[in-house]
């Protein structure tokens, strides 16, 4: 096949509209770009302030939650004596997320001296809390995941000579006692100072880059609508003309139909080009098969092949008519003990040589045993049953007359036709229906089965 036995297409090319997308698309990216350029400093001078905020913030908030987490940790420790809160609190203590938070703070000197005046009350709460949980340990402690500013902190006489139950107390009224939670409350005041601080400073700054960005964001809107408006464009003729004519190729060829050529150019090429290809293979495959497994003897197909090749057949979706013949030789025995076997071979390979002229091209000959034949005849109706019936009466005619070369002989046929969704055990069972009426009328004839 060369390309000029193709039907000829007409349509969009889509590579001429992915052109036209290109240069659309570079033409607003250069202005967008131009755009970008104008506004470049403003936008840079407001991440900067948004930073240096979000940044001071973030490092407030995360000193405020380093000492919350450390109060409930050592809260939780001193209620249920849990090792695992225990563990918390050294973790955060060894971590120094205050310390390092107020390091890293990008304020102004006014915010960094409201967060260390939090962290002087925060240390002060230390001392309240190592003080508890040294309460808490027994005496003669040596592990050594304690930290050592713990261990080393001095518990009175008294409070050494107490029971564990009384140090638990003595440990509750310190982590929940006034001058904790004053200390605590101050931590938090400290903190929420300088963040309302902070705060008031950006507002400032933000405002005042905002009114510069107003105008520049309006040009930028008119630039992406036109971008959405080309992409729009593009996507409703992708659909239209592509995706829905695909989904379509798909549906068509999932059922083993021709495509309808339609969309863009491309994709009419490619639905000629498969249809000639299809058609091409599938012609191919019905000669194959003709010619595969065939019967040593008669060199027609043999049982197993025409079966498959029924089945196959009528499991295609787009088969919806066909006829099934099964064949008997009359009187075969007879042949083989009156003349010999070799005589019964001959005129097994006669019949099928008969068969094969009389029907055909795509009428699928088989011997299935013994003195059995078999014919499929695609997209045979019952309506055009007299093309079976006319040359299986021929035959007879010329098989009756014995000739030097074999005897005379007859074949009794019966018919079945297929419906969609009938398999080949059906249609046979059908036609061996038939089949046996015509030998219980006398034999050399050809019967359709009625129901």
């Amino acid at each position: 096949m060369i390309e000029t036995d193709l039907p000829k297409n007409k349509g969009i090319y889509i590579r001429h509209l992915i052109f036209i997308v290109a240069i659309t698309t570079i033409l607003l990216s250069g202005l967008a770009f131009f755009s970008n350029v104008q506004v470049k400093k403003i936008f840079l001078s407001l991440v900067d302030a948004e930073i240096n905020y979000s940044q001071g913030l973030g490092l407030g908030y995360k000193f405020q939650s380093a000492s919350n987490k450390m109060t409930k940790a050592v809260q939780h420790f001193v209620e249920t004596n849990d090792s695992d809160y225990l563990d918390e609190y050294i973790y955060e203590l060894k971590e120094n997320t205050r310390e390092k938070a107020i390091e890293k703070i990008p304020s102004s000197d006014d915010e960094r001296l409201l967060l260390k005046l939090a962290k002087a009350k925060s240390d002060a709460l230390l001392l309240e809390e190592f003080h508890a949980i040294k309460l808490m340990l027994p005496d003669e402690f040596f592990g050594t995941r304690i930290p050592q500013e713990i261990l080393n902190f001095e518990l009175t006489d008294e409070e050494k000579s107490l029971s564990f139950s009384e140090r638990q107390e003595k440990a509750r009224q310190i982590i929940f006692g006034t001058m904790y939670n004053t200390l605590k409350d101050d931590v938090n005041n400290r903190v929420n100072d300088y963040i309302q601080l902070s705060l008031s400073r950006e507002e400032v700054t933000v405002t005042e880059y905002t009114n510069f960005m107003n105008s520049s964001i309006i040009f930028q809107r008119i630039i992406l609508l036109s971008c959405i408006f080309v992409i729009i464009a593009v996507l409703v003729i992708l659909y239209f003309q592509v995706v829905l004519i695909l989904q379509k190729y798909v549906t068509d060829i999932s059922k083993d139909k021709q495509l309808k050529p339609r969309g863009v150019f491309e994709l009419q090429y490619l639905a000629n080009m498969y249809n000639v290809v299809s058609e091409n293979k599938n012609n191919n495959l019905r000669a194959l098969k003709r010619k595969a497994d065939l019967d040593f003897l008669t060199g027609v197909a043999n049982r197993g092949a025409f079966e498959q090749y029924v089945k196959d057949y009528t499991k295609s979706p787009s088969t919806d008519k066909g006829a099934f013949m099964l064949i008997d030789l009359d009187n075969f025995k007879k042949i083989n003990d009156t003349f010999g076997h070799a005589m019964g071979d001959l005129v097994l390979k006669k019949i099928a040589d008969i068969l094969n002229s009389t029907f055909r091209n795509d009428d699928f000959v088989s011997r299935i045993g013994g003195d059995e034949f078999a014919i499929w005849f695609p997209d045979l109706t019952e309506e055009n049953v007299h093309y079976i019936v006319d040359r299986i009466n021929t035959i007879n005619k010329d098989l009756i007359l014995p000739s030097r070369e074999m005897p005379s002989c007859s074949l009794s046929a019966g018919i079945s036709f297929f419906t969609q969704g009938e398999t080949y055990k059906s249609l046979y069972k059908k036609a061996d229906i038939a089949l046996y009426k015509v030998k219980e009328n006398g034999r050399c004839g050809c019967k359709i089965f009625e129901q």
